[in-house]
């Protein structure tokens, strides 16, 4: 049982973020052994969790070996930290999943969207990605994020003949 002082809130504060931290110390005779825990509070109630704005976007350059982080995803970050600690996320359903991986620490707030492919934007220019957060409660949600490859100049000019001919008209003298 833990018993505070003050009530605790579900709400990141600047001094406790991401949670409450306290100290357990256990003492059996003459000895003491500490830990320190992180306590977070469930807001409970029937409070929907939801993405703000969508669709998020992002980018990745072509031609990037598989591991390559999307860029451009600080909003997603931002709705995410203020979901309810205990949420699950996840990267389920829609074409493109295959292309990408999701990777989220809840105690750290990081979350990186890598890829698992290398991309040719010549072939493909934007990929999408549903992104599903379940949290306790059976609350859930989902928003759509637009990956687009960023172009590189790889290819070369390539002419169908070897001369081109035009007629050009010479203009009066003023």
């Amino acid at each position: 049982v833990l018993v505070t002082s003050q009530k605790l809130s579900s709400a990141p504060s600047e001094l406790l973020a991401p949670g409450h931290r306290v100290t357990l110390v256990v003492r059996h005779g003459d000895s003491d052994s500490d830990t320190r825990i992180q306590v977070h509070v469930d807001a409970g109630g029937s409070a929907a969790v939801r993405f703000e704005a969508q669709p998020y976007s992002g980018s990745v350059p072509e031609n990037r070996a598989p591991g390559t982080a999307v860029a451009g995803l600080e909003a997603v970050r931002s709705a995410v930290e203020k979901f309810p600690y205990g949420c699950v996320l996840r990267t389920d359903g829609g074409a493109d999943t295959d292309h990408f991986e999701l990777s989220h620490n809840p105690a750290t707030g990081n979350l990186r969207i890598v890829t698992k492919s290398v991309f040719d934007r010549e072939s493909r220019a934007t990929y999408f990605l549903l992104l599903s957060v379940e949290c306790p409660g059976k609350k859930s949600a989902s928003a759509y994020i637009k990956i687009d490859i960023e172009d590189e100049n790889d290819n070369a000019p390539v002419f169908e003949h070897a001369e081109y001919f035009v007629t050009l008209e010479e203009l009066p003298k003023p």
